[in-house]
């Protein structure tokens, strides 16, 4: 991949993660969306990423894979994705799944004709027909999710991107962008309900052949509940729905036993879906920051005990909303969710405010405070801005992975990652002190600034190197290797090298030199930790990638 396309796809990815879902329904469609009272629905439990989910997650998860972000008002994500599935032959001609990447577009639309390639330029986004083949149209067929008369007519309009697709595939610059959309086409068929109906104790099977037949005689008491679902959805009735979704709820209550959710679960994990997964504590964090910038300025104030006090509640905030998400998650009690992008990057916010908020009980220099929660609201806005991108889904984790060892190395990065982070927000403040000081030393704002960086590089070294001892101990039990130059073990180093390198030659640095070198070689060291979690997570994959 060419470094300059990196930019623009980034930028392309944040603009359609505020991609709306109102070219995918159409008012009438809409409307019809508000009307069932979709609770019952949402609390209904399905085999999920290793885990016993709700749909309201499944739901969520996989419109996010689709790249629908916002729904009509007052459309919930259980009635737009069930509109969705049921109801998919009214969708085999709409642009549902979403394409973001220029070379992808502008590759894709070659193969197009004038009306879908006009179409595709307005939405961003494919019809589903472009890609279905035999197979996806015999299933959806055949749970009566569609007809031959949908598919006719979305043949008729749509041409088949089978053989393009196929040619794409051998450009490497296209790998990912391939990748994303086969994701997007495979939530619309329907993936994340095969493992949705509960037809005993322990057994799960998929909805596609529930409402196909394949359980009519020893579990025909489900098969019915999901086809009147199904039927009922499909005449627009929501009375029928909700008795169905009531029935159903029941049912899988029932027959799940044990392994079902308890309600206290459920309300957890809705209550942790409606919130936005706590991402928007990014706005507590940045209000917080702007508070602390004058008490930094002035060495206190009135406004030094409102930033804190925020920036605790911002920290509170973000920790209930870690909490649940590991309890829900399937996971054991050494293992926290830190395991993918997402986590990775939300957890070092909460980790930064509370290094930063301790660190402020230890020096009360207020810039701790202000990096930290600097630091915490970007990291917190990404959340907010892309969590479908960044791998936001909820999973339980197995095999080698679940292991504490492995808990241990990502936790230690992870606060590694945080204090680097902290320590660029630092940096820029004490540049913006030098440079209105108008010299590198004589004032105090600046000498207080550069030790507050200091000691923040400090333990930004150790934790990296910590967390690379741990990582290279856990390679060994999980690979057989300590160390292997994979492109995140390398990059890891990288930037632990560039923090020792910042220690050491402070040493032989003239006193009034130390700071601004210090803060340069904070900013390198941060670029390097983000070229580790953006470019190596996503375009240099190895055993480490979240992609």
């Amino acid at each position: 991949m060419k470094a300059r396309a990196v930019p623009a796809i980034l930028l392309a990815t944040v603009l359609a993660a505020t991609a709306a879902g109102g070219e995918v329904f159409d008012d009438e469609t809409a409307e019809f969306l508000r009307r069932p009272d979709t609770a019952a629905l949402a609390r209904m439990g399905a085999i999920y990423r290793g885990r016993t989910a709700l749909l309201d997650t499944v739901a969520r998860e996989q419109l996010d894979r689709m790249g629908i972000a916002d729904l009509p008002q007052g459309v919930t994500p259980v009635a737009a994705y069930l509109e969705l599935y049921f109801n998919a032959g009214a969708y085999l001609d709409r642009p549902v799944l979403l394409v973001t990447e220029e070379p992808m577009l502008k590759a894709v639309s070659a193969y197009l004709d004038e009306d879908t390639k006009e179409k595709l330029a307005q939405t961003h986004r494919l019809p589903p027909a472009a890609l279905v083949d035999d197979e996806a149209v015999e299933r959806i067929m055949w749970s009566g999710r569609t007809s031959m008369d949908d598919y006719r007519r979305a043949a008729a309009t749509v041409p088949s991107l089978d053989e393009a697709l196929e040619e794409l595939s051998g450009k490497g610059e296209l790998r990912l962008p391939l990748q994303r959309l086969a994701m997007r086409y495979e939530a619309w068929l329907g993936t994340g309900l095969s493992a949705a109906a509960c037809v005993g104790e322990g057994k799960w099977t998929s909805v596609d052949e529930i409402l196909a037949g394949t359980y009519d005689d020893e579990h025909k008491e489900v098969a019915e509940a999901w086809r009147g679902l199904r039927d009922a959805w499909r005449r627009r009735d929501p009375p029928a729905i909700e008795q169905a979704a009531s029935e159903l709820l029941d049912i899988h209550r029932e027959r799940a036993g044990a392994r079902y959710p308890s309600p206290l679960m459920q309300t957890a994990e809705i209550a942790y879906n409606s919130l936005g997964q706590f991402t928007f504590t990014w706005i507590g964090f940045a209000l917080a920051t702007v508070l602390l910038i004058p008490a930094t300025v002035r060495q206190g104030g009135r406004l030094r005990p409102a930033g804190l006090a925020v920036m605790a509640l911002s920290a509170l905030l973000l920790g209930v909303g870690f909490v649940i998400r590991w309890a829900i998650s399937g996971r054991g009690a050494h293992m926290p969710p830190v395991l993918n992008q997402f986590e990775a990057v939300t957890a070092s916010a909460l980790l930064a405010a509370i290094v930063a908020l301790v660190l402020e009980m230890r020096w009360k220099r207020n810039a701790f405070a202000l990096a930290g929660g600097f630091y915490a609201a970007v990291a917190m806005l990404c959340g907010f801005w892309m969590p479908g991108r960044m791998g936001a889904d909820i999973a339980a984790t197995h095999g080698l992975l679940d292991s504490p060892l492995m808990a241990a190395h990502v936790g230690v990065i992870i606060v590694g990652h945080a204090a680097v982070g902290m320590t660029f927000a630092i940096s820029l403040v004490y540049l913006a002190a030098a440079v209105a000081s108008r010299r590198w030393t004589g004032w105090r704002l600046p000498a207080d600034i550069d030790r507050c960086n200091l000691i923040v590089a400090h333990v930004a070294t150790w934790t990296l190197t910590l967390g690379i001892v741990l990582g290279a101990a856990w390679g060994d039990v999980a690979w057989g290797r300590w160390w292997g130059w994979d492109a995140k073990e390398t990059w890891s180093l990288i930037t632990l090298l560039v923090y020792l390198a910042v220690i050491h030659v402070r040493l032989v640095t003239p006193p009034r030199r130390r700071g601004i070198l210090t803060a340069i070689g904070c900013i390198v060291g941060t670029l390097v930790m983000l070229f580790n979690w953006i470019v190596v997570n996503y375009y240099l994959t190895e055993l480490h990638g979240y992609a």
